[in-house]
């Protein structure tokens, strides 16, 4: 969530998937219910469509 929320010039489906996230991580580590909680607490919309950008983009 940092990434996101430090570098906004991540804004496209395109530049989500060139971050070539681990495989592994995404399917099996991530916690996405606890990653869109933090996001809606912090309470920053560019950040909040991000996280949901970043989730679409790894069909998660």
């Amino acid at each position: 969530m940092i990434l996101l929320y430090l570098y906004p010039f991540y804004n496209s489906a395109r530049e989500m998937t060139e971050l070539r996230l681990d495989d592994y991580f995404i399917n099996e580590e991530l916690n996405r219910d606890l990653l869109l909680e933090y996001s809606s607490r912090i309470k920053v919309k560019a950040l909040d469509k991000r996280v949901k950008l970043l989730l679409t983009s790894y069909d998660l």
